[in-house]
């Protein structure tokens, strides 16, 4: 935004004495010290765009050669006006020629600069449409006066590229941000105001008013002499420094109020003329006015886009300023709206910084911890190398699953503490993963002793549960934790064994501790506690949460000996997609999945109980869809799905959409996510967990 200041009084002082150093000359016509002194302006124009354009071309190649040729073309044009219009009019072709000349490379250069430094495609449509909405105006409001330019092409060719030049001017003034650059486009905008109204003035022979469009065009030089200056003096020779993004608030703002304003212009010349305000031959005057209130308007355009994006940068500003840890420099705002979007970022910040905080805490506990875990497994790889015997690496091997326990239970740990969160991502679940969740957690909570509950699911169905999944998990923790509790030293073990019917589901729960006295059963399970410090909640909790699903629970109790907790309650029927088993009824069979021991245990299980089906094995979907493009009959087939395959875009729901398969299972470890279950309920397919796999598969009757 630099600008040199010392400029503006050393060239009016240079400006006067050339035209005064003419006036000794004897050039007496005032017109023509104008445009001897313009000329030599032009000259030293000249050297200032040539320096320019060496050090410019450093960023941006060879684009940018409009430059000097449009500065050395003006000079020329100037010279050829003179020699045209006060020696020797029969030369009007050259400056006809030079002038053309001139304009192309102007218009060129103009639309090169708002092509690849301001506008995009979608806004150069818009500017075009407006330009010509504009011009269209402007044509049917001046068409009587404008009828005499059709005896003259060449008039018509001129002042169509001033306008043209001066629009383009126009755009680029809204979006600079220098003041260098600001002033060589109002200088230029100013020629363009000057040869406009020396164009009126030969069509309407009232040379005496020439000089009003010779002084326009002497500041149109000065000008431009003064912003090159700068230009080399403040080194500005990046054109991206030039002007502001077009997307900014400042450019939108300026973008529009200029064209209300010169939409404002032309309304109120239209609203003048149809009530007899202006007498039609002061008609030319108009056009010559406009221009330069376009040229005010596009100024304070400017300075009102500047205003608007004040709140936007001081805020831009103290929000960097927040996240640096520093105190806010300005919170002086005029506007409510940004004190508050302010106050609500900074108390954001706050609440982000402290759960950065907790993440940080939480990260550095789960890296202490898997620490450990991680170097024995490390150290257990690196010594494969020295063992002797198979009995000593498989030893290891065991190590090593036993260290990846540990890890998992650690990261189920951290699952637990946000358990609310998690389960949200939960549709419908099965009885047996419900039982194994619990069972890590208990592993988790009780550390070393991790190895002391025993898990039997006697059923060969898929048991499935639904609201009541997260009271039954909190039920089976809270009896597991009596258990534990009631367990002695020299017997830590408890059974969790879990049978079924056709109408209900039994779970039991059995430890070998120090048992329950008969006549305190129904004590405790009515809400006494014999803990020291107990309160009797969490049985007498779940006896009537367990009885609000028409269920029982009873307790059977040896002193000494053990306590078994019986928890019965009815089975819940759900749609067929939620399957209880795996039925193959066809002859032709495929799976996919990309888990070999999947893979192996679906060839084991056709090999020796179901010889005589066709079955064909995949590893990705890729494969399957080749081979399905390739099938005419595909409802004769039972399909036996993995949802996702590991590196793969493409799941098993997409093709089943894509073929319309019909007899599916889709098995899959996110049997139990709710998306899928939404998705697979509009689809009815036949939901698998896969840790269920193994089980029903121990049902040899599978048909």
């Amino acid at each position: 935004m630099k600008i040199s200041k010392l400029i503006f009084p050393i060239y009016a002082i240079a400006v006067f004495l050339i035209i005064l150093l003419l006036g000794q000359l004897k050039v007496e016509n005032f017109i023509r010290q104008i445009q001897y002194t313009a000329l030599i302006i032009d000259f030293i124009n000249i050297i200032l765009s040539l320096i320019i354009f060496i050090q410019i071309n450093r960023y941006s190649q060879k684009k940018f050669m409009f430059l000097p040729i449009s500065i050395i073309l003006l000079f020329l044009m100037d010279i050829s006006f003179i020699i045209v219009f006060f020696i020797n009019f029969h030369e009007f072709l050259v400056f006809a020629l030079t002038n053309f000349s001139w304009y192309i490379s102007a218009i060129t250069g103009l639309t090169l600069l708002l092509t690849i430094y301001i506008y995009e495609r979608k806004e150069i449509k818009l500017i075009i449409f407006i330009f010509i909405v504009i011009t269209l105006i402007i044509i049917s409001f001046f068409a009587p006066t404008y009828l005499r330019y059709l005896s003259f092409p060449y008039y018509s060719i001129d002042l169509t590229a001033t306008i043209t030049l001066f629009y383009l001017s126009m755009l680029i003034i809204i979006a600079t941000k220098n003041k260098s650059i600001l002033l060589g486009f109002s200088g230029f905008c100013f020629g363009m105001i000057g040869n406009y109204i020396m164009t009126e003035c030969y069509l309407n022979n009232k040379l005496d008013n020439l000089v009003y469009g010779e002084i326009m065009w002497l500041i149109n030089v000065l000008l431009i002499s003064f912003s090159l200056i700068n230009v080399i003096k403040f080194k500005l020779y990046n054109p991206k420094d030039w002007f502001v993004n077009s997307k900014s608030i400042r450019s939108k703002q300026a973008f529009i109020i200029f064209h209300i304003s010169i939409l404002g212009y032309i309304l109120a010349c239209i609203f003048m003329k149809e009530f007899n305000v202006i007498v039609e031959d002061n008609f030319v005057f108009i056009p010559s006015m406009g221009m330069i209130y376009s040229l005010i308007a596009a100024i304070l355009s400017v300075i009102l886009g500047k205003q608007a994006e004040k709140p936007f940068l001081a805020m831009k500003e103290n929000i960097y300023t927040i996240l640096n840890n520093n105190k806010v420099k300005n919170n002086e705002f005029n506007l409510i709206e940004f004190k508050e979007v302010q106050d609500y970022l900074m108390e954001t910040y706050e609440y982000i910084t402290y759960f950065q905080k907790q993440v940080i805490s939480v990260a550095t506990r789960v890296a202490h911890d898997v620490k450990s875990p991680i170097l024995i497994m490390e150290n257990l790889i690196k010594n494969w190398s020295n063992q002797n015997t198979d009995q000593n690496i498989n030893f290891d091997k065991l190590q090593i699953i036993k260290q990846i326990n540990k890890i998992s239970y650690i990261s189920r740990s951290m699952l637990k503490e946000h358990k609310d969160f998690n389960d949200e991502f939960y549709g419908i679940q099965c009885v047996f993963n419900i039982a194994n969740d619990v069972i890590a957690d208990k592993q988790i909570e009780w550390a070393n002793e991790n190895q002391i509950i025993f898990f039997n699911y006697n059923s060969n169905e898929i048991i499935w549960l639904s609201n009541e999944q997260a009271k039954i998990k909190n039920v089976l923790s809270n009896i597991l934790n009596n258990s534990y509790e009631a367990n002695t030293i020299k017997n830590k073990k408890i059974n969790l064994i879990i049978n079924a019917d056709e109408t209900n589901i039994f779970i039991q729960i059995q430890d070998f501790g120090c048992g329950i006295p008969n006549e305190e059963i129904d004590n405790i399970l009515a809400g006494k506690s014999l803990k020291l410090q107990g309160n009797g909640i969490g049985l007498s909790s779940a006896k009537k949460f367990i009885e609000s699903i028409n269920g029982q629970l009873s307790i059977d109790s040896i002193v000494n000996q053990g306590t078994t907790v019986n928890i019965k309650f009815p089975m819940v029927t759900f749609p067929e997609q939620y399957t209880r088993n795996i039925v193959i009824s066809t002859q032709k069979v495929i799976i996919v999945d990309d888990n070999s021991n999947i893979i192996n245990i679906w060839q084991e299980y056709f090999l020796f109980n179901k010889p005589n089906i066709d079955a064909k094995y995949f590893i990705n979907f890729f494969l399957l869809r080749d081979y399905l493009i390739s099938q005419n009959n595909i409802d004769s087939i039972t399909f036996l799905l993995d949802y996702s395959i590991f590196g793969e875009k493409l799941t098993g729901v997409d093709i089943i959409k894509e073929f319309n398969l019909k007899n599916v299972y889709l098995i899959t470890d996110y049997a139990e996510d709710i998306k899928l279950q939404d998705e697979t309920n509009q689809l009815r397919l036949k939901l698998v967990p896969k840790t269920m796999l193994q089980i029903l598969l121990k049902n040899k009757d599978i048909s």
